[in-house]
């Protein structure tokens, strides 16, 4: 049961950083000096995006999850297959984008 609310927390955090990213610009007005933290988090989550690399949230959670005995698409269901899905295609779809600036 602990694994369970671990895991839970963790998906909490992870919503909270991408709230955070997306709209920390318009928060950042209100409050100046979060705009360096909205910067940072702004540069880890194009890095992760763009590099094709995987947030450690998120396999954090996903070891909880099985700790706990279950797995996220039980959480979700078919929805986390699709987004999964999706996933992959942006980023075939960055690499050929990436292969085809450099036969320039």
């Amino acid at each position: 049961m602990i694994y369970h609310a671990l895991a839970n927390m963790v998906l909490v955090l992870h919503l909270a950083f991408i709230v955070f990213v997306v709209l920390g610009a318009a928060l950042s007005w209100r409050f100046p000096r979060l705009r360096w933290l909205h910067f940072a988090a702004l540069a880890w989550a194009a890095f992760i995006e763009f590099s094709g690399g995987i947030c450690p949230l998120t396999p954090l959670e996903n070891r909880l999850r099985r700790m706990a005995g279950g797995e996220l698409s039980e959480l979700f269901g078919p929805m986390a297959a699709e987004l999964d899905e999706q996933q992959r295609r942006l980023g075939f779809a960055r690499k050929n984008a990436a292969d085809i600036g450099s036969l320039d």
